[in-house]
């Protein structure tokens, strides 16, 4: 619930801040009466003994209802869900807009079900809460502005059984300085992918930002690669060009 809270904060229909904020203080509460009902010294002897026979399949409805009488877990619901429902209706400050109630009601409810879906899958071995994990790729073949073609059109090393490197110095060159536009323009495309809402940029604005970024490597690094004037020189040009012409002025190598 928090984590998804938290995203509502940069969606485009986020409510008042400080009525998002109410609403994730009365989740950290119903998070804190969770975790001392699942202290350490909650689970007694007694209380192990029921665990141990429902696990073993001698009556495990009235072992885990034994358990849930022990733990108080009815009144623990009650006040879960109060802390819910208060943190969805808003207080004083602020209401939450009716996009994110619904947002965080889905999740609420709709844990249950993803719970009973994936739990089994975890077959015992981890019964800690699924996170998907999203990777971003900094790769040639996804940043293609300046010149497209991927890895094949921009890198020398792949020579040679990809040695090519270690070989020449002029390849090594050519792809140290590739390696730092490309790596520019993942990040710019990284970061203008993680803003939403009311900022927002025009794909001019976004060519901007990389034909800048381009400039400003291409003429960092005229001073110090020996061996790619005309590399250089020609992705100035390239750079120029991008948007028909009507992109940032780059300034042109001296000397």
């Amino acid at each position: 619930m928090v984590r998804r809270l938290n995203r509502l904060y940069t969606e485009e229909s986020a409510s008042d801040p400080a009525a998002l904020d109410y609403a994730k203080a009365r989740f950290y509460e119903a998070l804190h009466l969770v975790e001392a009902a699942s202290a350490p010294d909650r689970f007694h002897a007694g209380l192990r003994v029921h665990a141990v026979n429902a696990a073993s399949g001698a009556d495990p409805d009235g072992c885990i209802a034994a358990i849930g009488e022990v733990l108080n877990l009815h009144d623990l619901d009650l006040q879960v869900d109060a802390l819910v429902a208060a943190a969805l209706s808003g207080d004083l400050r602020g209401d939450l807009h009716s996009a994110c109630r619904q947002a965080l009601l889905f999740t609420y409810l709709g844990y249950a079900f993803m719970d009973a879906a994936t739990l089994p899958l975890l077959e015992g071995r981890d019964l800690d809460e699924f996170d998907e994990i999203k990777v971003d790729r900094i790769s040639p073949d996804d940043s293609q502005t300046l010149r497209p073609g991927g890895a094949d059109a921009t890198l020398k090393g792949l020579e040679l059984n990809l040695f090519g490197g270690f070989f020449s110095r002029v390849y090594r060159e050519n792809d140290y300085l590739w390696g730092r536009l490309h790596g520019a323009e993942r990040m710019i495309d990284i970061v203008l992918s993680s803003v939403s809402g009311a900022v927002a940029f025009t794909p001019e604005q976004k060519l901007a930002f990389k034909q800048r970024a381009f400039s400003a490597i291409l003429n960092a690094e005229a001073r110090h690669l020996s061996t790619a004037d005309r590399l250089i020189c020609d992705l100035l040009e390239e750079n120029a060009r991008l948007g028909g012409g009507h992109g940032i002025r780059v300034r042109p190598l001296s000397g």
